[in-house]
This record gives C-alpha cells, structure tokens and sequence, in this order.
C-alpha cells in the first residue's frame, strides 16, 4: 500500500507518518516540489505547473496548492485500479470549493467570507487579504471567534493591518463575547 502526505508538514508529523509507513510495510509518497511552479496567484485562484501539466485551482490560497498536490499524487496512485485521466484531475481540482473558506461573495465590491476557527485558518486567510491590504484598498473585517481558540495570535495581523474591525459573538456557548 501506499501513503501520501502533503509537503511542508511539521517534522514530528513526518515522523509519526514514517513510522507508520514503515510499521505497515507501505510506501510513502511526498509530492516533488522541484517539479512546481506557481505561474499566477491571486484572490481569485491559482494557476500552476506540476510535472508538465498545467491546473487551475479556483481557492485562494498559497496552502491550497500544496494541498492539490497531494490529491495529484493520490489520484495517481489511484489510477493504478481506477481509470482517472489528467484531465479529471484538472477538472476536479478547477471546480472544487470549499465555501466560507476565503470564498469570495461579490467582486465588486469585494466581499470576502472566511469560517477559519483557529491560528492556522486566521494566518491562511490574512495571507490571502493581504494582496488587497497591500494595494492599499479600505479594508474592513467583521469577525467573531470562540474563547476557547488562539484569538489574539489569530487575529494580530489582520486587527493592525484593516481601517476598521467590528467585533461580533457568533451563535456558539464557546463564543467569546
């Protein structure tokens, strides 16, 4: 059997992977950065080469690349019992989304939802804003969070970079208010 772990994990979740692989006489598969190339990225996708084929990823979001590499990989890996053609894989990877994740509700103007609920989710999202944070567009953040997450570390970036922030209390016994 075979395993397919996404790049860029933390090294102790390298381990415990590898010796699970190891454990169970598999084969781990990590997907080959030396053969990426991001060609265009902005709030409204990501277009990139991986191993001479061209995708289109219709997420925001640096991390979603490496996230559609993994599903290459085991889609490949798949391909050994079903038949899955590169050009399934590139329409399955265009027409996914992943809605309140940096979706993107109106265009003009741009409204952006994000449901992230930790560090994490916080830093994904802020480092797919900051495109409009840097062109020096107003900005504005309606957010709320649940007491029991990282909330300062979550939100420090975005609070000091946007012209205002209204602070909201979600629906949740957990929220904070």
């Amino acid at each position: 059997s075979r395993v397919v772990a996404s790049i860029g994990q933390p090294e102790k979740a390298y381990e415990v992977i590898k010796k699970t692989v190891e454990n169970t006489n598999s084969t781990l598969i990590i997907p080959d950065e030396d053969f990426l190339s991001v060609t265009k990225s902005d709030l409204f996708g990501t277009n990139f080469i991986y191993k001479d084929d061209e995708y289109k990823i219709s997420m925001t979001g640096a991390h979603q690349v490496k996230n559609m590499l993994c599903v290459i990989e085991a889609c490949k890996v798949l391909n050994e019992t079903f038949s899955i053609s590169v050009e399934n894989i590139k329409n399955g990877i265009k027409n996914n989304v992943l809605p309140a994740r940096v979706e993107i509700l109106s265009k003009e103007p741009l409204v952006i939802l994000d449901g992230g609920h930790n560090e994490d989710g916080a830093i994904a999202f802020y480092n797919a804003v900051k495109e409009c944070l840097d062109k020096g567009k107003r900005v504005y953040a309606l957010g709320g969070m649940m007491a029991d997450k990282a909330v300062e570390d979550s939100l420090k970036p975005l609070i000091s970079s946007v012209d205002c922030f209204v602070s909201v209390t979600p629906d949740n016994p957990r929220a904070m208010k």
